[in-house]
Parts: structure tokens; C-alpha cells; sequence
């Protein structure tokens, strides 16, 4: 059930099903509005012809016809089609990081945290490479955010950051940090948004430019932070990372309280990105997308593995349920040993080369696809909706060739 512009419409089937039918219906839409329009243009001139010459002649019979014409007119704009609202309005990220002169991101080492008697890590570490796109994944309550909040308050200044010392956290000279926090303690209230951009240096108008990239009208600027929803904080939060020019993105769970539209615009930019990621998500479609490293929590450390979600994931004997690369509808597998996820990536590899070539080719079509729907919502937009209807059936015929897959892959497991 889809909520737009005050009106509740029903699709059938999942999410990819009904962004390739909206794609179609509003390509449909778009010719038969064009047609319309074109029609009461017709009528419109037509009803001017006759009011001249009604004006021009005390004929009755032209005032008959002109008021019958004017009638039909009316009809006709009633029954219209209306104009098809294309591509919903989404935001813009493109991050342009800082360059880096590091070798290293972050390095940790020995690094221990407690809340009284309850150890989160203890000798902990792990490295950071610059450029390097990891996902730190454990259990709630690990300490994936506490870890985060000390890994910023290191490289902020509010705990010392020198390479000389044996200081647990080390983060790179040169690298600068954009904080998307799960809490949004970033903006803490009290002030307003155009006074937040203020304080780090932006002028009125460049603040204003910059955040009506991310859904913000000019008002934002005066309305206080404490009246911000969790989307718009944490939109706010992406807004703010794009300003500092940051080349290292720390990113607590940086999708809660997007719409969906606005996910793929984050992942969109995050794939430009050239900088640094460390990011905390239960998203694993966002994971899937945007790490290419995994740091796992575990046993009071952090165990890497250098592979994608998707690879990990499997390696760890989940199997994907048809929802992507990184199985939306599998069981988390927090808590497991380094030990048993060699071991099922034993057994999973022995399930032979034609279930890899299979993800391989499902992979394909899945990038195929969404190109596809992107192309049918720029078309629309450019009122090309007879490219946009084709494009949208490519769309659809990828669609169907994935689930095709999806069962022969279940078939060669």
C-alpha cells in the first residue's frame, strides 16, 4: 500500500513488483495525459474561434454552437487524465571528501571499554586502511555504538589523538570525520538549523543550497532542531557529513527513519564515495551495498573478514531467502565463533561452482534492473513515456528472469 499526495493505492507483490508496475502505470499515464491535453488544447481554440465570431455575428446559432463547444470542454477537462506525477522527489548525496595523505584510517589496539563490572572489550583491535569500506556487525548491546562514540571523541579532539603514544584508538592526520550517531546526539537542540550550519562555518544561503538537496524547503533554516523528526535529523546528519567535506564516514545505523527512496539515494551517493566507511547497520541490503570488509564483534574483539556482507553470509552457512545478495529474510548470525565460520564456508564452497555462477548472474541482472527503473523515472520526468514504458518492461522482463534464477539456485544448493 503505497501513501502518496493524500491518496492510498494497492499493488501486488513485493517491492521490486511494484516499483516496475508504478514505473508502467505512469508511463501509461503520461500517454493518455498527452492525449488529453492535446485534445482540450484543440477544444480551447476551437472555443475561441467561436466566441469571435459569435461576438461578430448576432447569429443565434453560433451562440448555440459556442456554448455546446464550451460544454464539451468542460467534459473533456473533467475525464482527463491527470498529469503523472513521475519520479517522487528524492535527495541528492554526493559526498566530495577531503583527500587523504594516510596510509592508515584507524588503527586500534588494546583498546578496552567497560560500564562498571560489564566488559564490552578488552585488548581489542583491528586496522583501518584509507579507502577501505567496512561494516562493524555484532549483536545489540556489543558495544558497536559505544565503540563509534569513542572513535569520534578521539579524532574531534575531545580525547587525545597522538601516534606516538600507546593511545588504543589512532585515527589518520589527515582524515576527516563525518558522524551520522544512531542517537542523533550530533544536534542536540536548543538551537536552529541555519544556527548548527553557522557554527560550522557556512553562510545563509550556501546552508540553504545545500540542505534543499536533502528535502529541506527555506524554512528549515529558522525551525529549531528539538522540532525535527528522526528522518529529517538524520538527514540533516548526512547534510552535515557533505559540508565538512569529510573523507571518513562513521555511520551508526544512517538508514533508520528514511523512506525508502531516500535509502537508495544514500547508498547511490555512498557508491561514489571516495573516502573512508566504517558503518553500523541491522540494514543488510545496505551492507550488502555499500561494505566491502567485515569487522565482527565477538568475545569482548573485533574478528575481520575481508569480503563482502553477501560473501560473508554465506560463508557462515546462511542462505539468502530471494530478497538479495545479503538474504533479507535469514537469521541474524551474531554470536558465532571465527571456528564455525571457517567451517561452514567449507561446506558451502563444496556446494559446487553452479550456485556461485548463478548469484553471479542474479547480481547482474539485479544492477541490470535497477538501471532499468531509473531510466523509466528519467524518462517520465522528461515526459518521454513511450521510452519510459519500454524501459519499464526491460525492467520487468529482469524481474522475472531473476526469480527464474532464484529457484535454480535453490535447486543447485
Amino acid at each position: 500500500m503505497e501513501l502518496e499526495a493524500g491518496k492510498a493505492t494497492e499493488y501486488a507483490g513485493g517491492y521490486s513488483a511494484y516499483r516496475i508496475e508504478k514505473l508502467s502505470r505512469a508511463a501509461g499515464q503520461g500517454k493518455e495525459w498527452q492525449a488529453d491535453r492535446k485534445k482540450i488544447e484543440r477544444l480551447e481554440a476551437l472555443v475561441r474561434r467561436f466566441a469571435e465570431i459569435a461576438a461578430a455575428r448576432p447569429d443565434p446559432a453560433w451562440g448555440k454552437r459556442l456554448r455546446a463547444r464550451r460544454s464539451q470542454l468542460e467534459r473533456e477537462k473533467e475525464a482527463a487524465t491527470g498529469k503523472p506525477s513521475g519520479a517522487s522527489r528524492r535527495m541528492s548525496v554526493a559526498f566530495s571528501a577531503a583527500e587523504s595523505r594516510a596510509d592508515y584510517a584507524l588503527l586500534v589496539r588494546g583498546y578496552r571499554k567497560a560500564y562498571g563490572e560489564r566488559v564490552l572489550f578488552e585488548d581489542a583491535g583491528f586496522d583501518l586502511l584509507a579507502g577501505e569500506r567496512a561494516a562493524l556487525i555484532g549483536p545489540n548491546g556489543s558495544g558497536k555504538t559505544s565503540f563509534l562514540r569513542d572513535l569520534v571523541a578521539r579524532a574531534s579532539g575531545a580525547a587525545e589523538n597522538r601516534w606516538d603514544t600507546g593511545e588504543a584508538i589512532r585515527v589518520g592526520p589527515s582524515m576527516v570525520i563525518g558522524y551520522c550517531a544512531q542517537e542523533q546526539e550530533l544536534f542536540a537542540g536548543g538551537k536552529t538549523v541555519g544556527e548548527e550550519f553557522l557554527d560550522l562555518g557556512a553562510k545563509s544561503d550556501e546552508a540553504f543550497r545545500l540542505l534543499r538537496r536533502y528535502l529541506f524547503d527555506r524554512s528549515i533554516l529558522d525551525t529549531d532542531v528539538a522540532a525535527l523528526s528522526g528522518g529529517e535529523r538524520n538527514r540533516l546528519q548526512i547534510a552535515r557529513a557533505v559540508f565538512l567535506g569529510a573523507n571518513f564516514l562513521v555511520l551508526d545505523e544512517p538508514t533508520n527513519h528514511l523512506d525508502i527512496e531516500s535509502r537508495e539515494a544514500l547508498e547511490e551517493g555512498l557508491a561514489d564515495f571516495a573516502g573512508t566507511i566504517l558503518a553500523v547497520s541491522h540494514d543488510r541490503w545496505f551492507l550488502e551495498k555499500v561494505a566491502e570488509r567485515i569487522i565482527l564483534v565477538e568475545s569482548r574483539g573485533f574478528l575481520a573478514y575481508e569480503g563482502s556482507f553477501g560473501e560473508y553470509w554465506r560463508d557462515a552457512g546462511h542462505r539468502p531467502s530471494g530478497g538479495g545478495a545479503a538474504g533479507r529474510g535469514a537469521r541474524g548470525l551474531e554470536g558465532r565463533g571465527k571456528a564455525t565460520v571457517k567451517a561452514a564456508g567449507k561446506e558451502a564452497v563444496a556446494g559446487g561452482k553452479e550456485a556461485l555462477a548463478i548469484e553471479s548472474r542474479i547480481t547482474t541482472l539485479e544492477r541490470e534492473k535497477e538501471e532499468l527503473e531509473r531510466a523509466s523515472a528519467r524518462y517520465s520526468e522528461a515526459r518521454d513515456y513511450a521510452a519510459a514504458g519500454k524501459a519499464a518492461a526491460k525492467a520487468r522482463s529482469a524481474a522475472a528472469a531473476i526469480e527464474r534464477l532464484y529457484e535454480e539456485w535453490e535447486r543447485a544448493e
